[in-house]
């Protein structure tokens, strides 16, 4: 008899589990270019049936994380998603330190600036300056970008530990036809022998035509995110690809003043 209550609860919590993980998939939809879903997109964008969809949305829409449109049936992400995310922010001592550093970056190459991490599938920006807005992204925090089209995806790839860079090509594989992941790995190839040669990776028109986005990753402490620094600058004058040295260098100093930053900075201590 107990074994069969054993069994019976482990099956609710596998249940509960399961629909946690697709409750959050279901927010994880939403971001800067699609504001608004229905529950036919976010069916299609997460592979669940619309119906568990429209109940995972109504469950959603009651406990404050997404906000509905009677008029139109279609969601937007609630306050409830801004109030999980201020103690993160507010525990961020990296935005302390590193604006001066980025905002000297994105005015000196005209161009955007950003120290992002992983996310599963998606690479979220933690801070970000912009002198030029070349990506037309409207760069800040919280902004992302999938992680197998993005250079700060590469860069991380490149900078990961053995296991963590196997859990996330296992990830990757997982949610990729064939042919898109065989591309991929050859990209992060690509991009792992020119950063041996260079010390830094870059993109042409991968994110948007006529840019080009440089990138690598960060110092860290053993159990800390990696953290990746990128810039994006226009392609569409001629005269940038002169310039393309003088970039590498700000980005290489740049990145040499917030890893020293990071080298002495402690996070909050844990309560």
């Amino acid at each position: 008899m107990e074994s069969h209550t054993s069994s019976k609860d482990r099956g609710r919590k596998d249940q509960l589990t399961t629909t946690l993980e697709r409750g959050l998939r279901v927010l994880q939809c939403f971001d800067s270019r699609d504001l608004i879903l229905s529950n036919s997109e976010i069916s299609k964008r997460t592979n669940l049936p619309k119906a568990t969809v429209s109940r995972l949305t109504h469950t959603l829409v009651r406990l404050g994380y997404l906000r509905l449109n009677p008029e139109n049936g279609q969601f937007i992400l609630g306050i409830g998603v801004l109030s999980l995310g201020y103690p993160l922010n507010a525990g961020m001592f990296l935005k302390q330190i590193s604006s001066t550093h980025l905002k000297e970056l994105a005015h000196k190459i005209d161009g955007t600036a950003t120290i992002s991490v992983r996310d599963h599938l998606r690479i979220v920006s933690l801070k970000s300056e912009s002198a030029n807005d070349v990506l037309k992204r409207s760069p800040g925090i919280g902004l992302s970008l999938p992680f197998c089209g993005s250079t700060a995806g590469l860069a991380w790839l490149i900078g990961a530990t053995e296991d963590e860079r196997k859990k996330a090509i296992q990830e990757l594989h997982y949610h990729s036809n064939d042919v898109e992941f065989t591309s991929y790995i050859n990209k992060y190839k690509t991009a792992l022998k020119f950063y041996i040669k260079h010390g830094y990776i870059v993109t042409h028109n991968l994110v948007l035509q006529d840019t080009s986005v440089y990138a690598k990753h960060l110092h860290r402490k053993t159990g800390e995110e990696l953290l990746l620094l990128s810039c994006a600058v226009s392609t569409r004058n001629e005269s940038i690809k002169s310039k393309e040295g003088a970039i590498v260098q700000i980005l290489e100093k740049t990145a040499e003043n917030i890893n020293a930053d990071l080298k002495k900075t402690r996070p909050p201590p844990a309560l």
